[in-house]
Parts: structure tokens; C-alpha cells; sequence
């Protein structure tokens, strides 16, 4: 709700959820309740909303979109063996990699296809040495070991 991703995934994603519900037949009949929580980009906030969440009976998380928290919200689902975590904010490739779980959904871009496409561009255009300034978290992190396995 606050921070980078605001824009892009944050009070907009609400009003578009709740608009989903209200036009989805599939929710006739159904009690659906939206919540909403800032995990203000910090794994162990995150997770312990999704943890309180889940304590109180919510069956599935949607939209979020910080890796390390996905990842930390992933693993809470998984034990928990809540129904889903539909994702498609966070993009490190470990969440259909290594973190793979049969309780999230994850779709739309990650860093893996980021790199096939753009290293493997400027591998045959001949490029041959590359360097990376890399942030320390979570999706950058995914993102340089992603583009150093292009072949």
C-alpha cells in the first residue's frame, strides 16, 4: 500500500479485487471478504499479516509483490496448506524454482524470462563480458544469477 510498488499494486489492486467479486458470477452464492494490509516492503511484516490472516480462517493471498515477502508468504501457505497464493507482483524465479509450491500460482514475467530474453540477445550479438551491480535483495539477486546462466 505504500512504497516502489504503490502504483503498481497497491490501492488499485483493491478497488480492481472488489470490482472482480462484484462482476464474477463464480462469487454468487459465496462469501467473499477482501482484506488489505501495508507489509511496507519488510519479509517479516509481511508474514506475519499472512500468518494473523490465516489464523483468523482466510484461505488465499493475492498480489504480492516483493519477492522475499512472496517467497516468506509462500512457505507460511505451503505449511499452513492453505488453498492458493495467486502472485504475479513478485518476480524472482525461485518462486517456480526452488520455492515451487503446489499452493502458489505465479505468472506474468519473471527473472528467468527476463534474462533469456535480453541475455540471450546480447549473448548473439556477441557480447562477451558482462558485470552486474546488483542490490542486495531478493529479486536482484535472482535476476544476476538468472542472466550469468545464459548461454
Amino acid at each position: 500500500m505504500s512504497g516502489p510498488y504503490r502504483d503498481i499494486s497497491g490501492p488499485n489492486c483493491v478497488v480492481m479485487e472488489r470490482q472482480a467479486v462484484l462482476d464474477s458470477h463464480a462469487a454468487r452464492g459465496l462469501n467473499v471478504e477482501i482484506l488489505q494490509a501495508d507489509h511496507q516492503n519488510k519479509a517479516d511484516v509481511g508474514v506475519n499479516v499472512a500468518r494473523q490472516w490465516f489464523d483468523h480462517g482466510l484461505d488465499a493471498i493475492l498480489e504480492v509483490n516483493n519477492s522475499a515477502i512472496a517467497m516468506a508468504i509462500n512457505g507460511l501457505t505451503r505449511e499452513n496448506n492453505k488453498v492458493v497464493h495467486l502472485n504475479s507482483g513478485a518476480a524472482s524465479a525461485d518462486l517456480t524454482g526452488p520455492a515451487c509450491s503446489p499452493n502458489m500460482v505465479h505468472w506474468t514475467t519473471d527473472t528467468w524470462a527476463c534474462a533469456q530474453s535480453t541475455g540471450r540477445a546480447l549473448a548473439r550479438a556477441g557480447t562477451k563480458r558482462w558485470f552486474f551491480i546488483t542490490a542486495d535483495y531478493a529479486f536482484r539477486h535472482s535476476a544476476q544469477r538468472e542472466a550469468t546462466r545464459v548461454e
